[in-house]
């Protein structure tokens, strides 16, 4: 039966096209195994990853060089009047794009492709910044839906453990989008919002806090008298999450696999368990502490958005009844290694299809 319903899920998969990623370096293929490259420019972080990735049993077999910049193009977006990405953040990112590069050059990816999300969704100029990008680099730069991201997301959680399709929930959560993604009766089930990570920083501090945006960029310290109107704000986006969804979260059989930064590196950073699963309860005294906290003494990059985090999740997770989060090291670029509209050709689509029905 598990092998029926992934073979169920890739013949969905496989009804995209296949995309022309760039190649770099030598041939360095060997059967099913591949060197690969992908950039996940995100709404608040550049992330690169190289890694030798099983095109046949589609998983990330080693993850070779894997690191994130931040580059607040969503942060820049809803300081412009024009909702245009800033010429500044513009460079920025193509900084970060040639650092990235450069630094995984040496393990020489054979294809690269790349990806851009909710700031470039918005953004009135978020085509044309990224065809430059892809102009400027040689490399493939889509402008992927909400959706196609919360297919990616399953993919690369999907490519990280050996799970049925059918029995998981990925929650991915990015700077200005948020998605939950599972996989019933042969087809996907998505929730869309954009209460994510720094849109719900920006509202903390625009519509909650009075304070004007153009100059202040932390919420911080959010005070705790003002959890409780954040609490709200969360449940009403959850009012939105479809019931197919929210039986799933509460199915104590469906593990819920968190992707991205947010849950691994935010959350689990701060509860002190990185990778681990963590449970709701585990984040209330962090958050109610944390929520006194200046950005110098919660420190790093993103400080502006830890505890912020911490609220969002926790809130969604005690309104959709989520039982435990187990966050899986990937996020949009795994996903890019083993989704088939990317690196997977039509011949070896059909081989990957003839072994899952084995």
């Amino acid at each position: 039966m598990k092998n029926r319903n992934f073979l169920i899920l890739l013949i969905v998969f496989f009804v995209v096209g296949c995309a022309s990623p760039v190649r770099r370096g030598s041939d360095q293929s060997n059967g099913c195994q591949v060197i690969l490259g992908a950039f996940d420019i995100g709404s608040g972080t550049t992330k690169y990853k190289v890694a030798e990735v099983n095109t046949c049993t589609k998983k990330v077999v080693r993850v070779l060089f894997d690191k994130g910049l931040a580059v607040g193009y969503k942060s820049d977006l809803l300081r412009q009047p024009e909702r245009r990405f800033s010429k500044k953040v513009q460079v920025e990112g193509e900084r970060a794009i040639a650092a990235l590069l450069e630094e995984g050059r040496p393990f020489q990816p054979e294809f690269i492709v790349a990806v851009a999300t909710a700031a470039f969704r918005e953004a009135r100029n978020g085509a044309e910044v990224a065809k430059g990008i892809q102009e400027s680099t040689k490399i493939p730069v889509e402008v992927i839906s909400q959706e196609r991201e919360g297919e990616l997301g399953f993919w690369a959680a999907l490519s990280q453990v050996n799970l049925d399709p059918n029995k998981i929930v990925v929650w991915d959560i990015g700077g200005g989008s948020l998605q939950l993604t599972a996989f019933d009766g042969g087809k996907y089930i998505i929730f869309k919002s954009n209460l994510a990570s720094v849109s719900l920083r920006d509202w903390v501090i625009e519509k909650l806090k009075k304070q004007d945006i153009q100059k202040i960029k932390t919420p911080n310290p959010i005070g705790e008298s003002h959890l409780k109107k954040i609490q709200e704000k969360v449940l009403l986006e959850t009012h939105k999450v479809p019931e197919a969804l929210r039986s799933k979260l509460s199915d104590s059989t469906v593990e819920v696999l968190g992707v991205g930064g947010v849950h691994y590196y935010s959350i689990g950073g701060q509860l002190n368990k990185l990778g681990e699963k963590y449970h709701s309860s585990e984040i209330y005294p962090i958050l109610v502490k944390g929520s006194g906290l200046s950005d110098q003494v919660i420190g790093g990059e993103y400080a502006s958005t830890q505890i912020i985090n911490l609220a969002l999740v926790k809130y969604f997770m005690d309104e959709l009844k989520i039982q435990k989060v187990w966050p899986v090291k990937a996020n949009n670029a795994d996903g890019l290694f083993v989704h088939p509209k990317y690196f997977i050709d039509q011949k070896r689509s059909a081989q990957i299809l003839k072994r899952s029905s084995e």
